[in-house]
C-alpha cells in the first residue's frame, strides 16, 4: 500500500558497480532523499545505499545482457503493481520488459552498438584483437536495442551525442530522448596520495579494450621517449587483462605499467590525487 497519495514509487532496476553503478547509486540517494518510495532490483544487494532490495541472479561476461535482462524482468513482474514508475540505469537491460503495466524510463551512457553496421567494422576493428566475434555480437546487440528501446516512454541520455545517435539509427523521437549530464559526486579533496614514482598515467575502468588501453600501451613508448619517468597504473578488471599484459611485453613496456585490479572508490581518490594525466 502506498504510504500517501503524494508519495511517488520508484522501482530502480540495474547492476550497482563500475561506472554505470555509481550512476545508480547516486540516483538512489538522490531519490531516497527527496523521499521517493523506492524499490531496487539488482544482483549486487550489498551495493544498494536504500529502498526496499529485491535481488536476482548476477550473470557474467559479455554475453550476460540477455539471461541478466531476463533474471530482471523476471524480478520486475513481483512488484510492478506496487510501482507507478519503473527506471533501467541501463535501458538495454528492458529486453524482455513491456511497459504495458505503467510508464518505462531508462538511462542510455553509451552507443557502441548503435554505430555498428553489418557491412562496416567501424567500432570494432580497430578497437578488439577479437574484433569479427564482436562485430556479429554487437550487431545482434544492435538489433535487440532497436525493439526493446521502442518500450520506452522517455530514455534518458547522458549527452548530446548519445542523443543524436540513438534518435539518428534507431529513429526514436528527440522530444523521448531528453539529455542529462552525469551528476558529480567528488572525492576527498584531502585524500592521502599513493606512493608511487614518477610521472603517473592513469587509467581506471574495466573492460580494458573498449576503453582504450590498447591504444594507450602502444602509445607508452612515444610517451617514455619524452617522459621517461613515465609510469603507466591501471586500475580496474577486465577479461582482457591478459591480452594487454601480453602486448606490454611485446611494446617493452612492462617495466612501467602496474595493473593494480579492483578498489574501492576510496582508494580510487588516492590514485586520481597520485596521477599527473588521468
Amino acid at each position: 500500500m502506498r504510504a500517501s497519495a503524494e508519495t511517488l514509487r520508484v522501482c530502480i532496476v540495474g547492476e550497482l558497480t563500475g561506472g554505470v553503478g555509481v550512476y545508480g547509486k547516486n540516483l538512489i540517494r538522490g531519490l531516497d532523499k527527496s523521499g521517493v518510495d523506492l524499490t531496487v532490483i539488482t544482483p549486487m544487494p550489498e551495493h544498494a545505499p536504500a529502498g526496499r532490495v529485491v535481488p536476482v541472479a548476477r550473470w557474467r561476461g559479455r554475453g550476460r545482457w540477455i539471461p541478466q535482462s531476463l533474471a530482471f524482468s523476471q524480478a520486475l513482474r513481483h512488484v510492478r503493481k506496487d510501482v507507478d514508475l519503473v527506471h533501467f540505469t541501463d535501458a538495454r537491460y528492458a529486453f524482455f520488459t513491456s511497459r504495458r503495466e505503467g510508464p518505462l524510463v531508462g538511462t542510455m551512457n553509451d552507443y557502441f552498438y548503435a554505430i555498428t553496421d553489418w557491412l562496416s567494422s567501424t567500432g570494432s576493428r580497430a578497437v578488439y584483437k577479437d574484433w569479427a566475434a564482436r562485430h556479429v555480437y554487437y550487431n545482434l546487440m544492435r538489433m535487440g536495442e532497436a525493439r526493446t528501446f521502442q518500450r520506452f516512454d522517455r530514455i534518458i541520455c547522458i549527452s548530446s551525442a548519445v542523443t543524436d545517435q540513438l534518435a539518428a539509427r534507431y529513429r526514436l523521437p528527440r522530444d523521448c530522448l531528453p539529455i542529462v549530464h552525469y551528476g558529480i559526486d567528488y572525492g576527498p579533496a584531502n585524500a592521502e596520495p599513493m606512493p608511487l614514482q614518477g610521472q603517473v598515467v592513469l587509467l581506471a575502468g574495466s573492460n580494458f579494450q573498449r576503453k582504450g588501453l590498447g591504444v594507450l600501451l602502444r602509445a607508452a613508448p612515444h610517451v617514455l621517449a619524452t617522459v621517461p619517468d613515465a609510469r603507466f597504473v591501471i586500475v580496474g578488471s577486465s577479461p582482457d587483462a591478459a591480452l594487454m599484459r601480453r602486448l606490454c611485453r611485446e611494446l617493452g613496456v612492462e617495466h612501467c605499467v602496474q595493473f593494480v585490479g579492483q578498489v574501492d572508490y576510496q582508494t580510487l581518490y588516492r590514485y586520481y590525487r597520485s596521477a599527473a594525466v588521468y
